[in-house]
């Protein structure tokens, strides 16, 4: 359940860090709504009471991206740094979808 919320905490990541040293192009407003669409569908088959604390640590990740950038996004870094190599390459393959 933990890697589950966090893959999906990637992909909010993904969705609004600011790509300044990334390698990876920003995202489209089109693509940041399909990954937003896909976290709510994935959200809903979860009991409530877990809806609602991913939803918090969505706000809290969210919120830490625009209140300090650069602080984010070396924290993503490092807790990249840190997954499995396996769920590296899961999320690199989801990436190439």
């Amino acid at each position: 359940m933990r890697q589950f919320i966090f893959i999906l905490s990637l992909f909010v990541v993904a969705a609004y860090a600011i790509p300044v040293d990334f390698t990876i192009p920003p995202l489209t407003d089109e693509q940041k709504a399909a990954i937003n669409t896909a976290v709510e569908k994935k959200l809903a088959e979860l009991p409530q009471e877990q809806q609602d604390a991913a939803h918090q640590l969505l706000d809290k990740i969210k919120k830490a991206a625009e209140e300090n950038p650069d602080a984010f996004k070396a924290a993503v870094v490092k807790a990249f740094n840190n997954i499995p190599e396996s769920a590296k390459q899961q999320l690199m393959q989801l990436k190439a979808q």
